[in-house]
């Protein structure tokens, strides 16, 4: 599996390692082609960053599904005022492939 470095070698960089992110899924339906991407791996976070064609493609099905999600007010991230359960039960998997192997992110 290969990995890059994230961050160029800066004097007292934090370094990050990443994976090769090849595309993303959503349910069975799979993102329009992107080039590859650096897959950041940062066990210290519950956020989700993805390139800008994968937010698009992910925030248009998210809102088919969810109608009161708010991609707008801040149009890096999307919120909705809904319990999370009411949510999830609307939602299908995500998935991620990075270096040749898709990873599954469950709506709960």
């Amino acid at each position: 599996m290969e990995t890059m470095g994230y961050r160029p070698f800066w004097t007292q960089s934090a370094k990050q390692w990443t994976l090769e992110g090849q595309t993303f899924f959503y349910g069975e339906k799979e993102a329009p082609k992107m080039d590859k991407f650096p897959a950041v791996i940062d066990t210290g976070s519950m956020n989700l960053g993805v390139p800008p064609e994968a937010f698009k493609f992910l925030s248009e099905e998210w809102k088919s599904r969810v109608p009161a999600l708010d991609c707008v007010i801040d149009d890096n991230f999307c919120q909705v005022m809904t319990p999370c359960d009411e949510v999830a039960k609307n939602l299908s998997t995500v998935g991620i492939q990075l270096s040749g192997q898709v990873f599954e992110i469950k709506p709960e």
